[in-house]
């Protein structure tokens, strides 16, 4: 993690895996040639390497995820390649669902094709569809603060 400020007994930290609040009660500097095991063995982390699809991009996919993020959205690329990477469809641990030409991974209100090779272990990400309708990109309740980029994004689409 990242130190921001220490105020007095209150120590603010950045980057760091842990829910608003959460009381953190040790707190060390690593220290290289203390702090590294380079025999070290993660045991079921490094057996999930095995089990990992590798995740491409086709050229649409790219343009939208990129235009997406330049206008302050989420990395639907980064996202999209770590939860499809392992596992791709499970449904218990993402919003996934089985489609003709492979499937569509739900992430916040995008959703993201992409075709399958399950022999190959590999998954291409196709392209970037908004969740929202015509209908409800035209209602103007916006209780995710998200429909005026998905505006910007459909209007962009041919």
């Amino acid at each position: 993690m990242r130190l921001i400020a220490v105020e007095g007994l209150r120590v603010r930290v950045a980057e760091a895996d842990l829910l608003d609040g959460t009381p953190v009660l040790d707190l060390k500097p690593y220290v290289p040639a203390a702090d590294a095991f380079p025999d070290a063995r993660a045991g079921w982390v490094e057996r999930q390497a095995a089990e990992r699809w590798t995740v491409a991009e086709s050229a649409p996919f790219r343009e939208q995820a990129a235009a997406i993020l330049a206008w302050r959205g989420p990395d639907l690329a980064a996202t999209a390649r770590l939860q499809l990477s392992l596992d791709p469809f499970d449904g218990t641990r993402k919003r996934v669902a089985r489609t003709p030409e492979g499937g569509t991974l739900s992430l916040r209100m995008f959703r993201v094709d992409f075709a399958a090779d399950p022999a190959a272990r590999t998954l291409t990400l196709l392209r970037v569809r908004s969740g929202y309708s015509a209908a409800d990109l035209a209602d103007p309740a916006d209780p995710y603060g998200d429909k005026d980029l998905h505006r910007r994004f459909v209007s962009l689409r041919p």
